[in-house]
């Protein structure tokens, strides 16, 4: 009973860490908090004292309820992701299964259905913390199916004693007896289809590496956007929208920054920015900030080979900073950078594409799994580095016609960046207004100014000192872009850069929109910058004469950082150590394509090759001697003899091992000594030498005994047939159970009577041979 009542609480628990995972990979915390009290409930209900389960047709009541909602959930909600609502269905026909009466079948269905649900679960989610409920789960279901089959022979054979017993008669449930060897037997076996699993799922892992994103026809994109504005990167910016909410703590990239080869993450207290979109156009009837079309007619297809691209020369007298980045997702193709770059390399990316306009950086394709690239950046720009990115290549004639048929305007570089169209004369007035504050004055049909870095830097400071920075629209009827400059006076960062550049362009300068990331929260146990989803930011870019196009934040830092930043605990190092582990995960297991596999099977081949030739390790020891013995070895026809009686004398020495070994493991299994240890083996072996020859002896006269029959039914079957011939099987099988199993040692007088015992043995089968 023991062991049935330990199924039933397994199978419990597999159903609730089954819902569990799928309520964790849905990210519903309801739907698990509703269904797991159900679930917890029914122990109670159907399990506990005086429990009871509910009636059949309460059951079957609550499956049809459960298929209604699956088709409302299906064709009513038409967004509902069909893996979620199937998941949904599973889980309502479990929670019904645990309160009914269950048999063999219905824990079969139980098992089945919290399966499917786990399969469910795994396409939703990807995260280090399902992957480890995954592998316990795995765990568990091992151990419950392995229990389930004890269950259902012990019900077999109490069903078939109740068909022989009388009607009235009360029939135990038989007992289930383990002893030390089977104990031993279920564990190796367990231990065995795991490993086997487990091996399996390492081969296809390798051999079948993820070629595209988890995207099917049924399932959609499995991150789906949320109704909600989040606070996230984004390729254009609308101002009409609502305002963003804080958004998702999950990382999204990872940075390191080093200087001279030195990593000065852990030491430098200033945020990076990673710029990943320029825009440059605004549309006041849309609100919207965006790229401007005839501007992809500048983009260049950069290759990055070992070694890397060198875009443009490093300055001398400036400090160059190197960059690594990996984004943990390959959704989108915007490579994020520092501004400007004068080199970039990339490991898993063959090309990309660079605008030298607006230094916009894309992948050419999207790929699977994670992106990782380099590039240098000094902390300064120079107008020698855009001069160098206008010496790229052009585009191709091709491209350029493909344009002109579109009906795309031809790029104008008069005009790029420059020209507001909103309350011109008011901002513009409010621009001066602040110079005038500074002694300075700009003319607003002048492209370029002497003093344009310092008008620039003061209209960002008056943003950063005089505005209040707040994750909210101020109400509105007019131009989002205008209410902030000239009335609210507060909004977010999109608001701050979208203000700062149109009071830029109102006074005639080249200034954009620049939307990407702000790194600044360092994982000290990766030795990276940990970039997340809510990191996101928006600043500008102006160009300066003399200095090229340069960063300028108006955004107030302070609560910028007190915004994003998630503060510093005893639990911050655990927090470090899980995020690495599950970046890990992502790049390592999720990512895992062909690529990397190609990759990792490089660095295996290139690894054995290396070790093969240095001869200080084993294996290129081994080699080199095999190579000097190939170079001194005269191959004549005595040294093709001495070779084949060499490589004979092995093959017999093999088989003659095997043999012994197959012997010998006869003889344990015959003997019912494969379970002990070794010591205990070799000492009994000696011992029980003479049951061996007394199986020989009956051997040779056509008596086996089966590997399924005992030691003793084997003797009273033979002692059945013939009584008198047979007595001393009987009596030696004994002295069989008394050593093997009663730990009696053979002394003088035990060892006379077996030498006599099979005497008479022999005799007996010689008088029947005659």
């Amino acid at each position: 009973m023991g062991l049935i009542y330990l199924f039933r609480r397994l199978v419990f628990v597999q159903v609730l860490l089954g819902i569990l995972a799928f309520c964790m990979a849905e990210q519903n915390p309801e739907m698990l908090l509703i269904a797991g009290a159900l679930v917890a409930l029914s122990w109670y209900v159907v399990e506990g004292p005086t429990g009871k389960p509910l009636h059949q047709n309460i059951i079957m009541a609550g499956a049809l309820a459960a298929v209604a909602w699956l088709m409302l959930d299906i064709w009513y909600f038409r967004n509902s992701n069909l893996i979620i609502a199937v998941g949904h269905f599973t889980m309502w026909l479990q929670v019904l299964q645990l309160y009914g009466e269950k048999r063999n079948r219905d824990y079969a269905l139980l098992l089945v259905l919290s399966l499917l649900q786990m399969v469910g679960a795994s396409v939703l989610s990807y995260s280090v913390v399902f992957g480890a409920l995954l592998a316990v789960y795995g765990v568990l279901a091992l151990c419950t199916v392995l229990l389930f089959q004890i269950k259902s022979t012990s019900d077999r054979i109490m069903e078939a004693r109740r068909h022989q017993a009388p009607p009235e008669a009360e029939i135990p449930r038989p007992r289930v007896v383990v002893g030390r060897g089977h104990r031993w037997h279920l564990r190796g076996m367990a231990t065995f289809i795991g490993l086997v699993c487990v091996a399996v799922a390492l081969v296809i892992f390798i051999l079948m590496p993820r070629t595209s994103r988890f995207t099917t026809p049924l399932t959609g994109e499995i991150a789906e956007a949320t109704p909600a504005r989040q606070v996230g990167f984004n390729r254009e910016i609308n101002l009409s929208a609502p305002a963003p909410l804080a958004g998702s703590k999950e990382p999204m990239l990872n940075l390191t920054v080093s200087l001279k080869g030195a990593d000065i993450g852990s030491t430098d207290s200033q945020p990076w920015r990673l710029r990943g979109a320029a825009l440059d156009t605004y549309n006041p009837s849309t609100q919207i900030w965006s790229r401007g079309g005839s501007l992809s007619q500048l983009d260049q297809s950069i290759a990055l080979p070992e070694g890397g691209n060198q875009l443009a020369p490093d300055p001398d007298h400036n400090v160059v900073v190197e960059a690594g980045i990996t984004l943990r997702t390959s959704a989108q193709r915007t490579l994020f950078t520092l501004l400007p770059i004068t080199w970039i390399e990339s490991p898993t990316l063959g090309s990309a594409i660079f605008n030298p306009r607006d230094g916009q950086l894309n992948a050419a394709t999207v790929t699977t799994g994670a992106v990782v690239y380099r590039l240098r950046s000094p902390l300064a720009s120079t107008p020698e580095i855009f001069d160098a990115y206008q010496k790229l290549s052009p585009p191709g004639e091709s491209l350029s016609a493909a344009y002109q048929r579109s009906g795309t305007p031809s790029f104008n570089a008069d005009t790029y960046g420059r020209g507001w169209t909103v309350q011109t004369p008011q901002i513009r007035r409010l621009a001066l207004e602040i110079l005038s504050k500074q002694n300075l004055t700009r003319d607003p049909t002048a492209v370029a100014d002497d003093n344009d870095a310092q008008i620039a830097q003061a209209l960002s400071d008056y943003l950063e000192s005089n505005f209040h920075y707040a994750l909210i629209n101020p109400a509105s009827t007019g131009d989002p872009v205008a209410n902030f400059l000239l009335s609210s006076r507060e909004g977010h960062c999109e608001l701050f850069a979208a203000g700062l550049v149109a009071m830029a362009r109102s006074l005639g300068m080249r200034a954009r929109v620049i939307t990407g990331y702000v790194a600044h929260d360092y994982n000290r146990v990766g030795g990276y910058y940990v970039v997340r989803q809510s990191d996101a930011h928006a600043w500008a870019e102006i160009e300066i004469p003399g200095q090229g196009w340069r960063t300028f934040d108006p955004t107030p830092t302070s609560q910028i950082l007190m915004e994003h930043s998630r503060g510093n605990s005893y639990l911050t190092w655990f927090r470090q150590i899980y995020e690495h582990v599950e970046f890990a995960w992502l790049s390592r297991v999720i990512a895992f394509d062909k690529e990397t596999r190609d990759v990792l099977l490089d660095r295996v081949r290139t690894g054995i090759v290396k070790s093969s030739k240095d001869q200080s390790t084993l294996p290129g020891w081994i080699v080199k001697a095999v190579e000097r013995l190939i170079d001194n070895w005269e191959f004549d026809a005595l040294s093709y003899s001495i070779m084949a009686v060499i490589i004979l004398a092995i093959l017999v020495g093999i088989v003659s091992l095997l043999r012994i070994g197959i012997i010998r493991r006869r003889r344990l299994v015959a003997l019912q000594l494969t379970r002990l240890p070794a010591r205990q083996r070799r000492a009994l072996s000696k011992r029980l030498r003479f049951y061996l020859i007394m199986l020989d002896m009956l051997e040779r006269r056509g008596y086996h005994r089966p590997s399924w029959q005992t030691p003793a039914g084997f003797a009273k079957e033979l002692a059945e047939a013939h009584p008198l011939r047979f007595e001393p099987v009987v009596a030696l099988t004994d002295h069989f159970y008394e050593i093997r199993f009663g730990h009696r040692d053979i002394d003088d007088l035990r060892r006379r009577t077996i030498r006599a015992h099979l005497a008479r043995l022999q005799e007996a089968l010689g008088q029947r041979g005659s």
